[in-house]
């Protein structure tokens, strides 16, 4: 090896012991000058050889060369057009496919042949790899690269949002003998064309209680009643249950419209209507919503799930918002357009009632006949934009 070294007149530049006692680690170069700094370290995770860390100098060269293409821009696409009327196309009725194929080929390759020009173009064989951008940098030593997802949710014309802009800062660190990667999460909200500090969507819900006995609690995926301190987060499904304990035996429970207001008054404005039409869950039918009706034995509780949200307005004006939710209940012996169910089926595209007569909820998309009831339920719901 010590005559093949000296033949091709290479250096060797570790002088360390590089396992154990021994130094069998080598770096061999034909320029004393292209590799500096050369030190031999501690090994790296099982391996029982040691790291040889060392600094490699090159002066790269891009080479440049022209190339022929066709200017598609400055083509004579009406001579073209004209020459291929003039082909006689019986041919192909008469040729196997693989000989019809080659036939028509040849004839197109000619016609840009012989109308469309080519031009020289310089080709750069400069090619950079895919994960380099130019958020590259060189901090305390070690390579960062660094992207920013986006995410901005659709326009839409509906008064509340379940959805926030926000951006997630990437950053792959390496130094040389590890990777390590770190993730940030810093949502931002525009506001008149600035954003605001990160905030994180709470909301908190109290009992609806009414004289008549009708009661609505929010409860977990698994129907249990949620504390006041509980957090939900935009787009993130809100559980409710819904109770008639007056009912009789063979009675239903049934809510005929919901909707929630930024202020006590009923009739206030703006309004965010949930469930319509004596029984329509009107938000099932929006795009990407989980909104629906959800079955139980009991037939005194109506359950349901809506999607959480907030009104346009209130996320740029208030850090705290206090929504509230005005609902009127009855309960009936049968299921009718005027006492139904409902959720929209976006798959079937149909509405369907909640236990299956769903030939009630065919009304749902223009106006369903029925007596208003007088059981109403209305309550306060607090959405906090916690700093």
């Amino acid at each position: 090896m010590v005559e093949m070294v000296n033949d091709c007149f290479l250096t060797q530049f570790v002088r360390e012991p590089t396992r154990e006692s021994a130094c069998i680690d080598l770096i061999f170069s034909n320029d004393q000058d292209r590799v500096r700094g050369t030190v031999v370290r501690e090994p790296m995770a099982n391996c029982d050889h040691n790291m040889v860390v060392f600094e490699a100098f090159f002066q790269k060269t891009r080479s440049k060369s022209k190339t022929m293409v066709y200017n598609f821009r400055k083509a004579n696409l009406e001579g073209m057009r004209r020459h291929l009327e003039e082909v006689d196309w019986s041919t192909l009725d008469t040729e196997l496919v693989e000989n019809a194929w080659v036939y028509f080929k040849n004839i197109l390759l000619e016609a840009q042949e012989q109308f469309v020009p080519k031009l020289s173009k310089l080709r750069n064989k400069k090619h950079w790899p895919k994960w380099y951008n130019r958020g590259m940098q060189i901090i305390n030593g070690r390579l960062v690269y660094s992207n920013t997802l986006r995410y901005s949710p659709p326009t839409s014309s509906h008064p509340v949002i379940r959805g926030v802009s926000f951006t997630v800062p990437i950053q792959l660190v390496y130094n040389r003998f590890h990777y390590s990667y770190k993730i940030g999460y810093q949502p931002t909200f525009p506001q008149h064309g600035s954003t605001l500090p990160g905030m994180d969507k709470s909301a908190f819900f109290r009992e609806l209680k009414n004289r008549h006995g009708y009661i609505l609690v929010t409860t977990n995926e698994q129907w249990i009643r949620l504390s006041p301190k509980n957090i939900y987060y935009l787009g993130q499904p809100m559980y409710f249950q819904a109770t008639g304990y007056f009912a009789t035996e063979g009675q239903r429970l049934f809510i005929q419209s919901c909707y929630a207001t930024a202020s006590p008054d009923r009739h206030s404005k703006p309004r965010f209507t949930v469930i319509d039409n004596f029984g329509c869950l009107v938000d099932s039918k929006a795009d990407g919503c989980q909104s629906r009706f959800v079955p139980y034995t009991r037939k005194d509780v109506l359950r349901f799930t809506i999607d959480a949200f907030l009104f346009q307005k209130t996320l740029s004006e208030h850090v705290m918002t206090e929504l509230y939710m005005h609902c009127t209940m009855t309960v009936a012996q049968h299921v009718t357009p005027g006492t139904k169910s409902c959720t929209y089926n976006r798959k079937a595209k149909r509405w369907e009632e909640l236990y299956g007569n769903h030939a009630v909820c065919t009304c749902c998309d223009s106006r369903c006949a029925g007596d208003r009831a007088e059981g109403g339920c209305t309550g306060a719901m607090n959405l906090a934009s916690v700093l």
